[in-house]
């Protein structure tokens, strides 16, 4: 074994390693930020179906005050 090595000898090992590091880092900024768009759109559409419910039951609750518009709804 050489007891004289450099710490020059290194260097490319060492760009090696934070580049490594780099892309880990990049990966898992990216799987944060997809996991989050996600959450965010499943909360959107959520959002959505729950005001289309509750329209439909202002819609609903509409029908049954107004005696002429319930007559002109069909029940089936």
């Amino acid at each position: 074994m050489d007891s004289n090595i450099k710490i020059e000898d290194f260097t490319g090992i060492d760009r090696v390693i934070s580049r490594a590091r780099l892309e880990h880092t990049i990966y898992l900024g990216n799987a944060i930020a997809t996991a989050i768009h996600h959450f965010a759109r499943w909360l959107r559409q959520a959002a959505h179906a729950m005001q289309r419910g509750y329209d439909a039951e202002l819609d609903r609750r509409a029908i049954e005050a107004d005696t002429f518009l319930r007559r002109s709804v069909s029940h089936y």
